[in-house]
């Protein structure tokens, strides 16, 4: 695409540290989505990854790259400079991780279904979006030479926070539409 690089191996190993890090240790606290007892048995010859979770992971995949790649080349080409891109970048991929592990707790329905039940199926997740959230903010005005970021000004936070609402809500549209498919 001709772009300067959108993110540093460094970056990388963070956004494994203080997304995957944190948020996958609270997912064994997680309640059931329903009453699984009540769901007939799978078969023995189903996959675990059936059409329906593969097309999850690939919408959240294309939604996340999208949302970050499109801001990112937006940024560059309105005159920001590559070191607010970069940094840019860097946090929506982040905040766009934690979206993702927030939303995937409940596989089953979306999030604005039933709204308390989302916010409290796993109350040790906000936990570790909060530990995640005190690393970011550590690495972004602490140390932002280690992670080639600066620290964001109050722009560059607003333009983080729409494109995380955006991720936010793609992923959210395409559970609705799963939701309804799977009731027909």
């Amino acid at each position: 695409m001709g772009l300067a690089l959108p993110i540093y191996p460094t970056q990388i190993l963070w956004v494994n540290l203080v997304t995957d890090g944190v948020i996958d240790k609270t997912f064994p606290m997680c309640q059931e989505e329903g009453d699984v007892m009540k769901n007939k048995p799978r078969p023995l010859e189903t996959q675990f990854f059936d059409r329906w979770q593969m097309g999850r992971i690939a919408w959240v995949a294309l939604v996340n790259a999208s949302v970050t790649l499109s801001v990112f080349v937006h940024l560059l080409h309105s005159g920001d400079s590559y070191e607010v891109a970069l940094t840019v970048a860097f946090c929506i991929i982040v905040a766009s991780q934690w979206i993702n592990g927030i939303l995937a707790q409940k596989e089953e329905e979306p999030f604005f279904l039933n709204i308390g039940r989302s916010l409290t199926i796993n109350p040790t997740i906000w936990i570790g979006v909060g530990i995640g959230l005190l690393l970011q903010i550590f690495a972004l005005y602490v140390v932002p030479q280690w992670f080639h970021a600066i620290s964001p000004t109050e722009e560059m936070l607003a333009t983080i926070g729409g494109a995380t609402v955006v991720v936010f809500l793609l992923i959210e549209s395409y559970k609705w539409g799963e939701y309804y498919l799977k009731r027909r």
